[in-house]
């Protein structure tokens, strides 16, 4: 709980995210990329501006999005490893396909069992980099 009263998230990846209403803030404190799905519309990746992993810099600025998400929506959070796992050919599994993922997607548990079978399709073989997903239903 935030001292405002506010519930606070953080995801494995040092995002922190904090649900209030119909609104979302965001920090990126590490290498994450995020993404927000809502019924009947599809998956759009939401940018937020990076900064070093927290607890690398002393001082290091995290600055927050805000950002209005409609009541069931789901907010899909990503390491780097999911981006950039590559296939023999140096080719990244890539954003465009975690989007496809994600719009092809019928549940949260769905939307992170087909990322991971997505990336280890793409390597076929031992993963390069780790990975880690989350799916959180909004509200």
């Amino acid at each position: 709980m935030r001292p405002d009263g506010r519930r606070a998230v953080c995801d494995a990846g040092g995002r922190l995210l904090a649900s209030a209403d119909a609104w979302l803030e965001a920090v990126d404190a590490g290498h994450g990329y995020l993404f927000l799905r809502s019924e009947g519309r599809a998956a759009e990746q939401a940018t937020i501006e990076g900064s070093v992993p927290l607890g690398v810099q002393d001082g290091a600025g995290h600055r927050a999005i805000r950002m209005s998400v409609p009541g069931g929506a789901r907010l899909i959070t990503v390491s780097d490893g999911v981006i950039e796992q590559v296939n023999a050919e140096g080719e990244q599994f890539g954003i465009e396909r975690v989007l496809g993922v994600l719009n092809g997607s019928e549940s949260p548990a769905d939307e992170i069992s087909s990322l991971v079978g997505g990336c280890e399709g793409v390597c076929r073989g031992p993963l390069a980099d780790d990975l880690s997903a989350a799916s959180i239903r909004l509200g």
